[in-house]
């Protein structure tokens, strides 16, 4: 039996839910819940390895094969190729399009968002393109609009700014920079520690040795008031710069032409020709053995 604490409980519980009319109290509606947004299914292979990944992007494509390391982060409109491998902590950013085979390694960041005031809004160039096979070493950091060829290889610790478009087979040494807004042709080797100023052009074939820097600004404009038109080197097809080397704006270093180490470089060097010292000087042709050695089916090709 119930006892007179019981009674009582229930008893008031009752006369709660009366009005003092007598009339039964209405309940108060609860507001209807916002349908919640549904984002765009997001298309994953079943061979996919995920460790631990966060999804926050919408539309992301991802092929076969694909692996991700732990507490990786991928934003929307990002395409990963089939096979493409993410280390750990790395950032997809969105609009970006990685090819088949790539490998982005630890910690690095792809399609990197906070640009330099050169940039305008709205150009419409805020794609981001890797091909096939490309490798990104840890902790380099590829900023968007960039589009890197099939086989380039990027190592550690480089940054790639904006608006930058590399050829396929090109490697760039660890601790290297490019200020973006610059084209590196295909089968370049540029080594590390080097400075690769922006509006500048550095054609096929070019080898760069370790420490080299290349200048865009004739006056520096640091606090000034004046303004100038900045404009980078170029750096024809097959030319070599030795290590150490300095190339100071609008110079033209001509095709296949040799700079010897610790150069400055300050008047143009016709194609074929070596230059050395401070200011870099003409002293000799470059011999017919030491020529860009073509793979048999190039030559068959330009024949």
């Amino acid at each position: 039996m119930a006892s007179r604490s019981d009674l009582a409980k229930r008893k008031k519980t009752k006369v709660g839910l009366e009005n003092r009319s007598g009339a039964k109290a209405k309940r108060k509606k609860m507001p209807a819940r916002k349908p919640r947004l549904q984002r765009p299914a997001v298309k994953i292979s079943k061979t996919v390895k995920f460790l631990g990944v966060r999804f926050v992007g919408r539309s992301i494509t991802v092929g076969k094969g694909v692996r991700i390391g732990e507490h990786s982060v991928i934003y929307d409109h990002v395409v990963l190729g089939d096979d493409v491998v993410l280390g750990r902590n790395v950032r997809i950013n969105p609009n970006v399009i990685i090819g088949r085979g790539s490998v982005i390694e630890d910690n690095a960041i792809i399609g990197y968002q906070t640009l330099t005031r050169i940039w305008k809004a709205g150009d419409g160039m805020d794609r981001t393109e890797l091909g096939e096979e490309v490798l990104i070493r840890p902790n380099t950091v590829i900023y968007t609009g960039c589009k890197i060829g099939s086989r380039t290889k990027i190592s550690h610790n480089v940054v790639i700014r904006e608006m930058t478009t590399i050829g396929e087979n090109t490697s760039v040494g660890c601790l290297s920079k490019c200020e973006g807004y610059t084209t590196i042709g295909s089968f370049c080797s540029i080594h590390a520690l080097t400075m690769i100023s922006s509006f500048m052009t550095i054609e096929d074939y070019v080898f760069i040795g370790p420490c080299c820097t290349t200048i865009n600004d004739y006056r520096i404009d640091y606090r000034r008031e004046f303004s100038y038109a900045a404009k980078g080197p170029t750096i024809k097809f097959g030319a070599r710069i030795g290590s150490n080397a300095t190339i100071m704006p609008g110079v033209v270093i001509g095709r296949e032409a040799l700079i010897g180490a610790g150069s400055l470089v300050t008047k143009d060097v016709p194609e074929l020709k070596v230059a050395y010292g401070v200011p870099a000087r003409l002293v000799a042709d470059v011999k017919e053995e030491e020529r860009v050695a073509f793979p048999k089916q190039v030559i068959a090709e330009k024949l």
